[in-house]
């Protein structure tokens, strides 16, 4: 019985002891420099492979992240840093923005948007649309068979 009480006590202590994580790009003092003129593959050879690449806006984003980890269910964030390089037409360097925990919940809205054919259509036509429409296929050859 003392054996079993014994590893219960062990595992209680150890699963008290706290870790901190750190994930994403862990040397910050990088982004410190000067990147005027720069492309997007020097700021890459630079820095590294980033967090994630926004194709729309032309922008590379690197996250930055350290969790204070006592066990699975008590997990607290310290720091999230965000920083967002975006690029002009020439995929060269334009603008460096940072993002803390402070400005977690602030959005951006951006006016581009994607064409989509269906929204040119009439609603009556984007529901029967398909109703009753029969088109020839004239690129499916025929084969003469028992000629």
């Amino acid at each position: 019985m003392p054996f079993y009480i014994a590893i219960f006590l062990s595992f209680f202590i150890v699963s008290c002891n706290s870790t901190i994580q750190k994930t994403g790009i862990i040397e910050t003092d990088r982004f410190n420099s000067n990147f005027e003129g720069l492309s997007k593959v020097e700021i890459i050879e630079r820095l590294g492979a980033p967090s994630s690449a926004d194709t729309l806006n032309n922008s590379l984003i690197y996250i930055s992240e350290t969790v204070k980890k006592t066990n699975i269910f008590n997990n607290q964030i310290i720091s999230r840093n965000v920083y967002v390089i975006k690029f002009n037409e020439n995929n060269i360097f334009d603008s460096l923005n940072f993002y803390d925990m402070k400005k977690n919940n602030e959005i951006s809205i951006t006016k581009k948007t994607t064409s989509d054919e269906i929204l040119k259509t009439g609603w009556i036509e984007r529901i029967f649309g398909g109703v009753g429409k029969k088109d020839s296929l004239t690129s499916i050859p025929t084969a003469n068979v028992g000629d």
